[in-house]
């Protein structure tokens, strides 16, 4: 493990980018530009998934290309049932505050890097600053981030001000292959 993590709530980073009409991140480039600030840091994603429809194809290929650049995919099952309203994206907050903790708890931890914006982790982020000094940084889109969650951390590195390095490449011609990146596909 490096001194370094990386944790993202897709969920978030996907809602915010079409929310907020913001443009699509590219994952390598952002590890890329947290490396290249940080030094070696590990990289975790955490996304939902529907268990009734599985993983689409596109979705899985991304997986196994982040895979094979090391990050750590981590999926949860969604759950509640769909006809009733009560399909909902549950365990991924937890999972991820999990790996947070788990990270921070390393003796050489110097830097946890979020992204999120859910005031959810405003107390992980509080007991993990105060408990073991370590340095948190919020990194991802400036649009649905809690307030008091901007507030608790050390720094917030918006997705937004480093758009020209961490914008996806649209890409013409591609129609069912899944870009990861200027390295990828």
């Amino acid at each position: 493990m490096s001194q370094n993590a990386w944790l993202v709530d897709m969920g978030f980073v996907v809602k915010a980018a079409t929310d907020g009409r913001r443009f699509k991140l590219d994952y390598l480039a952002a590890r890329s530009f947290l490396v290249d600030r940080l030094g070696p840091t590990d990289a975790y994603l955490f996304n939902s998934i529907d268990p009734s429809f599985g993983v689409p194809a596109g979705l899985e290929a991304f997986y196994a290309a982040v895979e094979r650049q090391g990050f750590r995919v981590r999926l949860i099952e969604m759950t509640g049932d769909r006809a009733a309203g009560t399909h909902r994206q549950q365990g991924v907050d937890e999972a991820l505050i999990d790996q947070f903790t788990a990270c921070a708890d390393t003796p050489d931890s110097e830097s946890l890097v979020l992204t999120s914006g859910d005031a959810h982790f405003v107390r992980v982020v509080e007991d993990v600053r105060h408990a073991s000094g370590t340095r948190v940084i919020l990194f991802g889109y400036d649009v649905n981030v809690s307030a008091q969650l901007k507030a608790a951390v050390d720094e917030f590195w918006p997705f937004e001000a480093h758009e020209s390095l961490l914008a996806r490449a649209e890409r013409r011609g591609t129609r069912g292959r899944v870009s990861v990146g200027r390295t990828g596909w």
